[in-house]
């Protein structure tokens, strides 16, 4: 029996199927993230995070024994920190009171960047669990998601405008994989309404304000490839549907839903440690975290559910490497990879009477492992033939005929 446990500790947005009418309905965006655990920079930190220089007065290693000697609880440091940070990026005359520790943040526990707003939140009860290096460093990591969307909305090439028309085409393309999940179609009228960019509740005084101050990234500046890097990496995103969320429809496959695939966040927490905005965040704030512990002089002990976190990610990593090692491919359908760990999961809860879900994963993974190359072959065609029968569908036409002729060339 396993064990309930909140696995799918990082989120992003969610997508929403259930009316399929107004591009209101989406939830906020790419640059919206939470964080509960971070691990695995750049920019002003760029090859320099171990070179300390303490005779510049806004030097990384000033700033972090201004940290280290600060006394107070958790929250105050927060605040403090956070204040530290944004006078070191140089925006303190820039985002004033931006920073909110709140009982419930808008998406759930942990901390996170709304670009939208220009706003900083982090949760009190994260904030009192973890040590002081970590806050600033996971303050470190959301500065990182504000300066990712303010290269952006500055470069010549971008800018809000066409940020806003390339979220709405992601949101557009999300919508059109449940529909044809569901065996439908959009109208004109619901695409139309999907690709008009909304700027309600995005703060344009206080990018305004940003963009005027720091000026326009000219094409190719080094800022400005950055800034293209991260935007043409959200645009080529491709977003984990979570079929389950669709199980009310009517015409919903029979077979879609995933038994403790979905239950185990892994499709969504995948996707979501692939970006590469997320990448180059947590980097920094990895760096960060070194730099800060190597000051303080003092013994490091991370919070267990930081490191029941860092497990989880990398119990999901390991099973990825698997399925490509046991297919010789990264580009399976997240359908069909929801299928192999549902099959390979039972089986280990066969075995296993009580686990939680890091170790459920880690069991799968030695159960693909084990899988003769006649079985996993077995389970490939099991898979087509199941959407043949239309139980299952893939999440877009070009996907499924992408599977189905990997099928006939294994």
């Amino acid at each position: 029996m396993l064990n309930s446990q909140n696995a799918q500790n990082q989120n992003i947005f969610v997508n929403t199927h259930s009316e399929i009418k107004s591009h209101n309905q989406v939830v906020e965006g790419y640059a919206q993230e939470k964080h509960f655990e971070r691990s695995p920079g750049y920019l002003s930190f760029k090859g320099n995070i171990i070179k300390i220089h303490t005779d510049n007065p806004n030097s990384l290693g000033i700033l972090i024994k201004e940290l280290i000697n600060y006394k107070g609880d958790n929250l105050d440091f927060a605040k403090f920190a956070f204040n530290k940070l944004k006078t070191h990026l140089g925006y303190k005359n820039l985002i004033k009171d931006n920073f909110k520790l709140v009982d419930i943040p808008d998406e759930g526990t942990g901390s996170r960047f709304n670009y939208r707003t220009g706003e900083f939140q982090m949760d009190k009860s994260t904030c009192l669990m973890l040590s002081r290096a970590e806050i600033a460093s996971v303050l470190r990591h959301e500065f990182e998601h504000f300066l990712q969307a303010a290269r952006m909305f500055r470069s010549e090439e971008i800018g809000i405008e066409n940020f806003l028309k390339q979220e709405c085409l992601c949101v557009l393309k999300d919508i059109e994989s449940e529909a044809y999940i569901l065996g439908e179609k959009l109208s004109p009228d619901s695409k139309a309404s999907i690709l008009s960019p909304s700027h309600d509740n995005i703060d344009m005084d206080f990018w305004n304000k940003i963009i005027d101050s720091k000026g326009t990234l000219k094409k190719n500046s080094a800022e400005a490839r950055e800034a293209m890097e991260d935007f043409e990496n959200l645009a080529n995103h491709k977003s984990y549907i979570n079929a389950n969320d669709l199980k009310k429809y009517s015409n919903f496959p029979e077979l879609q839903e995933t038994v403790y695939y979905d239950k185990h966040g892994i499709g969504f927490a995948d996707k979501y440690s692939r970006k590469i905005m997320e990448i180059k965040a947590s980097k920094v704030e990895k760096d960060f975290l070194n730099t800060y512990i190597k000051l303080s002089g003092e013994p490091f002990i991370p919070n267990e559910k930081v490191v029941s976190a860092r497990e989880y990610s990398n119990a999901i990593e390991d099973f990825m490497n698997v399925i490509h090692s046991k297919y010789k491919t990264n580009e399976l359908p997240d359908r069909f990879k929801a299928y192999l760990y549902d099959e390979a999961a039972q089986c280990f809860l066969n075995t296993i009477k009580d686990c939680d879900i890091t170790d459920c994963i880690k069991g799968a993974c030695k159960e693909v492992t084990s899988w003769s190359d006649y079985k996993a072959r077995i389970k490939l065609y099991t898979f087509k033939n199941l959407m043949n029968e239309n139980l299952i569908r893939l999440n877009s036409k070009k996907e499924t005929d992408d599977f189905m002729k990997f099928v006939e060339d294994y």
